[in-house]
């Protein structure tokens, strides 16, 4: 089995590729932080309307995204 990998320079995100006897994959992980501010730099948690801006109500929010691609040939 060889493992090899890859940083994808768009996404910044670490690609593994993976292969075997018949078995070819991919796996990528992404990290985000997402605030909200204003045009003076200060964070939001709220819009004019009183809607929260974020998920969790704070001033940031943070999210993994995690993508397994496996293929038997």
């Amino acid at each position: 089995m060889e493992i090899a990998a890859i940083v994808d320079l768009y996404k910044k995100t670490p690609r593994f590729f993976m292969t075997s006897a018949g078995w070819n994959g991919t796996l990528g992980v992404n990290w985000q932080r997402a605030k909200c501010i204003d045009e003076h730099g200060r964070s939001m948690t709220h819009d004019a309307y009183g809607s929260p801006l974020t998920f969790s109500g704070k001033t940031s929010d943070t999210m993994m995204l995690a993508l397994l691609r496996a293929v038997y040939r």
